[in-house]
């Protein structure tokens, strides 16, 4: 039933999105007077806002979006609180994308001001995700040493996981983020001190590759030690690679 009912706004945020990108007025106000008052809340999110030239008040449901989120989580009690910082993350993008940064940093401001009231029952990757967004958040406002700091909690948090999978994974994100924002070789040097071999093998042959330093990359393809490694390795490096992207 929860996923007929996504799958339901998910339609309907299509179908005015293509009015929208046929610049066709009319048909989206005759979509939106159609929509009740919880669809229109659910569909008029703040990008369909913009895509509507509703600049203003996309900005204005950027604000409320995030200030929800807050609300969240300080009252919140499920341990999966790293959702909702996700998307203050993807809020303040969006922020910054229309030329608010300065609004922006006010709300990333006070997200870091009470993050540390948020109900934490695991450090582990919940938390590395969260430092991951407020970082990704901070990057894109401030610059990539403004966001050093958060990167290392992430970075700390990631490697106290105890489940080898979800560990591996929050590593690997928070490396990615750190390459992703300008600090290569930053990640580089962290991926040489992971201590699993599998993974310090597969995350160095990626950064090495995004970087083009192909004598380093040599010497650790030179170390995989089966032919599996080797084909989960080439498959990751691949996307480094101009022109060898998956299609």
């Amino acid at each position: 039933e929860v996923e007929e009912e996504w799958l339901r706004q998910s339609y309907l945020w299509r179908v005015i999105d293509c009015y929208a990108e046929l610049k066709d007025a009319q048909a989206v106000k005759r979509c939106v007077r159609k929509l009740d008052k919880v669809d229109r809340h659910k569909i008029l999110d703040a990008k369909m806002l913009v895509r509507l030239g509703m600049k203003a008040e996309a900005i204005a449901r950027a604000r409320q979006d995030i200030a929800q989120e807050l609300q969240e989580l300080r009252e919140m009690n499920d341990p999966n609180i790293h959702f909702p910082v996700m998307s203050i993350g993807r809020s303040l993008a969006f922020l910054v994308e229309q030329g608010e940064k300065n609004e922006a940093r006010r709300w990333l401001r006070r997200a870091l001001k009470e993050m540390s009231t948020w109900p934490v029952i695991q450090h582990g990757w919940v938390t590395s995700s969260v430092y991951h967004s407020l970082a990704e958040a901070m990057a894109m406002i401030d610059g990539p040493v403004a966001a050093e700091q958060l990167l290392k909690h992430a970075m700390t948090d990631a490697t106290a996981g105890k489940r080898s999978d979800f560990r591996q994974g929050a590593v690997d994100s928070a490396l990615d983020l750190k390459a992703n924002i300008g600090m290569l070789d930053e990640a580089i040097e962290d991926a040489g001190k992971l201590r699993s071999p599998t993974q310090r093998r597969k995350k160095l042959a990626t950064l090495l590759a995004k970087a083009k330093r192909w004598k380093e990359l040599r010497e650790v393809l030179s170390q995989v030690e089966s032919p599996e490694e080797a084909a989960d390795v080439a498959w990751w490096i691949k996307f480094e690679i101009p022109g060898a992207e998956a299609p």
